[in-house]
């Protein structure tokens, strides 16, 4: 969706086609993972250069121990003084955004979703204070990641799918924020997120609302809308050069073969966490995002139990 190749008569074409992606696998096929992949994922993508982090995954806040949360934040705190801005999906639990991270930590931007036809506030979207701008997130259509369950209930052909979720309305606006960087390669974040603000469109309440944020994110003005910050900042974000100004480090259901490199070094040792070192992801199903049935019930009761007696939480690819 951020990338995907323009005016070839395939598919479809990305938010900013020209950009160059990192694909960093943080979680499995089913969208399961471990916080301490996340972690590591994070800064690995900002050591690289990343000015662009695109995360359409989730955990409810209270499933992490506070030192859990605490090395997230520190992770994305890491990134964003390497000059990255970070996105994250605001989750579909029709809950509120400051529940879930990342996107309720400070400094990352939280995109909720909206029905692409109406601009309605999608059911399952989550909402709040913490939430910042929306972009579509129903009925997407989408590259359908090979060797995955990821859209299997709504295939097109091998190649396509439609799905819903907070996680397709994510990088809709790392995909303009890689315009705007790519466009503006100097801007900081306040930068960069006051031109999102100021060239959004108002809806909901007029203003800043808990349902839509600031509004829906429009390129073109973001792109071309006058703000009170200066174009170039005092302060320059470094970039590795102007041609790789637009990096973006997706994180998504893995692709088949896109996988981390064996050697990969990882940032936070495994000693730094003891004996329990990984916090799993969780799959959208655990979640209450839609009305299961009497047997898929009985099955998340069971699984419920589980995560209890091992007292571990999971993130999950927040697709509905």
């Amino acid at each position: 969706m951020i990338a995907a190749t323009a005016d070839n008569g395939i598919g479809i074409a990305g938010i900013a086609p020209e950009s160059k992606i990192i694909p960093i696998k943080v979680l499995n096929s089913q969208g399961s993972g471990f916080v301490s992949d996340v972690i590591s994922g994070i800064r690995y993508a900002a050591d690289l250069g990343a000015k662009v982090i695109n995360m359409s995954l989730g955990v409810l806040k209270n499933y992490l121990s506070r030192s859990w949360q605490i090395s997230l934040e520190n992770a994305v705190s890491y990134a964003i003084s390497r000059g990255a801005v970070v996105v994250a999906a605001a989750g579909n639990n029709n809950s509120r955004v400051e529940n879930t991270y990342p996107a309720g930590i400070k400094d990352v931007i939280a995109v909720g979703a909206i029905e692409p036809v109406t601009d309605q506030r999608a059911y399952f979207s989550n909402f709040g204070k913490l939430l910042d701008f929306v972009a579509p997130g129903v009925d997407i259509l989408s590259l359908r990641a090979g060797g995955t369950s990821f859209g299997s209930s709504s295939v097109l052909d091998p190649a396509y799918s439609r799905a819903s979720g907070t996680s397709f309305s994510s990088p809709i606006v790392a995909g303009v924020v890689a315009l705007i960087r790519s466009k503006f390669p100097l801007l900081n974040l306040n930068d960069i997120y006051q031109r999102l603000k100021n060239s959004a469109v108002d809806l909901g309440s007029r203003g800043f609302d808990n349902y839509y944020g600031y509004g829906l994110v429009d390129a073109l003005g973001a792109l071309t809308v006058n703000t009170v910050s200066p174009i170039y900042s005092a302060k320059p974000i470094s970039v590795i050069s102007p041609i790789f100004s637009n990096f973006i480090y997706s994180f998504s259901r893995p692709t088949r073969g896109a996988e981390l490199s064996p050697d990969l070094p990882d940032p936070i040792p495994d000693s730094d966490f003891g004996n329990s070192n990984f916090i799993r992801f969780e799959p959208p199903s655990y979640f209450p995002i839609f009305q299961l049935s009497e047997t898929e019930n009985k099955k998340s009761a069971s699984r419920k139990n589980k995560r209890n007696i091992s007292k571990s939480a999971r993130f999950s690819q927040l697709v509905n």
